[in-house]
């Protein structure tokens, strides 16, 4: 995944930040129902480099349409001169809104710890160097995602 921004520098967190990220639950195991083979531990802190990506190579961000829909609606080109991309690190969302529907993957709650690094985009979206998974609550049918 690619997270396109405006934002030429990561910000560092003066405080916990919660996030969100679709999940499917197998067993035990929680997976993303994008990197199949990536496995998410309730209580585990991640941690991996940022790393800004080219230009022109493919880009594959996790929501293309509302990428596109502000860049090419705010006078400026979806990969203008001062947007980056930013490709490795923990992609969620700011808000469970945010990650919309799905049938398999439900919204789980992560937390980007302070002192991480991350960048946002306009639409909500965000990518962190660190990142750890909180330990699921009981779900209540409103924050299912079906």
């Amino acid at each position: 995944m690619c997270l396109v921004t405006n934002q030429q520098k990561p910000f560092v967190a003066d405080r916990d930040i919660m996030v969100y990220k679709k999940l499917i639950k197998n067993g035990d195991d929680y997976h993303s129902p994008i990197q199949h083979l990536f496995k998410w531990k309730p209580g585990e802190v991640r941690h991996t480099p940022l790393k800004k990506v080219e230009k022109n190579k493919g880009i594959q961000t996790y929501d293309r349409k509302a990428t596109m829909h502000y860049y090419s609606s705010s006078s400026s080109d979806f990969l203008n001169k001062k947007s980056i991309i930013i490709g490795p690190g923990f992609h969620a969302a700011t808000t469970r809104e945010r990650l919309g529907g799905g049938y398999l993957a439900k919204i789980y709650t992560f937390v980007i710890p302070e002192g991480s690094k991350y960048y946002e985009d306009v639409t909500g979206l965000i990518v962190s160097d660190t990142i750890k998974m909180l330990k699921p609550e009981k779900m209540d049918v409103a924050s299912a995602v079906f």
